[in-house]
């Protein structure tokens, strides 16, 4: 089989479509890790804020515990 100027041509399309498949591959790996760097980041803030809740929704039940015991919310009532 002899290498032709048609193969060449050929061998060089295939060589121009590996590098654009590359090229598109890349792209979209960068688009992911991009879409995982949000959505982690938006979990960090959705964590920090449930924990906050948390943690006033803890004061605020010790401070209503602390007020039936000390016999404070039968004088509100």
């Amino acid at each position: 089989m002899a290498f032709t100027e048609e193969t060449a041509l050929n061998l060089q399309e295939t060589i121009n479509n590996i590098q654009q498949v590359t090229a598109d591959l890349t792209g979209l790996v960068q688009a992911q890790e991009e879409t995982v760097g949000e959505v982690a980041s938006g979990l960090e803030t959705a964590t920090a804020t449930l924990a906050d809740a948390a943690r006033t929704a803890n004061r605020a039940f010790a401070q209503i515990e602390a007020a039936i015991a000390e016999g404070e919310l039968t004088e509100i009532v």
